[in-house]
């Protein structure tokens, strides 16, 4: 009877029993949940970023710079740092220092995608814009707002 028990222990499938079991036991607590990010909702608003052609048509981030979506939004806001810096304290309008932070973001888009070649390149103009998802009352809802356009 030992030599059986012995057999469950060294099965490949033991392991994942074991962290089956354990799963159903903490449930999605903390730092054994996949989605700890989740467990603590707040109320500020989510900004993500994307680009739109003059005719308002989305446009694919990836193919046309290899750059992703994610990474437009982190650079977005890199670049209102920088221009937050550039002034040196003096407060511009945050729609003034968004919209010349956006422009840069677009320029370096559109030149990343010329790299790509004829083909693959975005059009112009490109506008860049930000969404804004906000959970009030009424449930959530999303607010968009031209930032930039290029050229």
């Amino acid at each position: 009877m030992a030599k059986l028990g012995k057999q469950w222990i060294r099965h490949p499938f033991f392991p994942i029993g074991l962290f089956v079991l354990a799963s159903l036991a903490l449930e999605e607590n903390y730092p054994f949940s996949e989605f700890a990010m989740y467990s603590n909702p707040t109320t500020r608003p989510l900004h993500y970023h994307y680009l739109i052609d003059e005719n308002g048509g989305e446009l694919p981030i990836l193919t046309t710079t290899r750059i992703s979506p994610a990474k437009v939004s982190k650079m977005f806001n890199k670049a209102c740092k920088r221009e937050n810096e550039r002034k040196e304290g003096k407060l511009a309008s945050e729609k003034k220092r968004n919209s010349a932070a956006g422009y840069n973001v677009l320029k370096f888009l559109y030149k990343e995608s010329m790299k790509l070649g004829k083909k693959r390149h975005l059009p112009q103009p490109i506008e860049l814009i930000e969404v804004s998802v906000v959970y009030g009352e009424n449930g959530f809802r999303e607010d968009k707002e031209v930032i930039a356009k290029y050229p």
